[in-house]
């Protein structure tokens, strides 16, 4: 089966749902090492990506990546923003113009987040 942009988009909220009942437990992590806002800052990010990707059409992969990159990049506070959204960008990269991923494109672009 190929991996499209109804598959991203609901990968994505897949995401947001366990980042959303994991916020406190992530936060708590986090308190533990640093300032005490991972989970919510993630929990802010994924959500905002949900809303921006819910209400654009995308014709392929790599741009509906480089929303979701650039949306946590500017969303999601401290290192975490830049480190995620660097993946997600890369990942844009690696399906740009795509508007499905068989499975080796998809484990490449997986591994250019890398």
């Amino acid at each position: 089966m190929a991996f499209g942009v109804e598959q991203a988009k609901r990968w994505m909220n897949i995401a947001n749902d366990h980042i959303q009942q994991q916020k406190q437990y992530l936060t708590e992590l986090d308190q533990a090492i640093g300032d005490g806002d991972h989970g919510l800052n993630m929990a802010r990010g994924f959500q905002e990506v949900v809303e921006k990707i819910s209400s654009t059409n995308y014709e392929d992969l790599g741009s509906l990546f480089k929303d979701v990159s650039m949306t946590l990049i500017a969303k999601v506070g401290g290192a975490s923003g830049p480190l995620y959204g660097t993946a997600f960008l890369k990942m844009s990269l690696a399906l740009a113009g795509k508007k499905e991923a068989d499975d080796k494109e998809l484990i490449a672009a997986l591994e250019a987040e890398l």
